[in-house]
């Protein structure tokens, strides 16, 4: 396997072509500032952290409803448009 070096105009394009590792991108970079400024404001406790995690939990409980809920939406949508070109097809 032959690695080639990337232009950074082409690392970007990369990147802005795959929205879900655009949206890990951000993800992490706030997940980082934030953290990072609570840490040095609230300081090291073992009590925030536990917070974290129960919000980290809530926040994929969250996002796998919500994921269901847009999965449920494309599947009515591809319904609807494949009996649309079906009734454009016999007409």
């Amino acid at each position: 396997m032959v690695m080639t070096k990337k232009s950074l105009k082409e690392v970007i394009e990369e990147i802005g072509s795959n929205p879900v590792l655009a949206a890990l991108i951000v993800f992490g970079v706030f997940f980082i500032i934030i953290l990072g400024f609570s840490i040095f404001k609230y300081g090291y406790n073992e009590e925030f952290f536990k917070n974290i995690v129960v919000e980290a939990h809530g926040m994929l409980f969250d996002i796998f409803i919500i994921g269901v809920f847009i999965f449920a939406l494309h599947k009515i949508g591809e319904k609807r448009l494949k009996r649309e070109l079906k009734i454009e097809r016999y007409q």
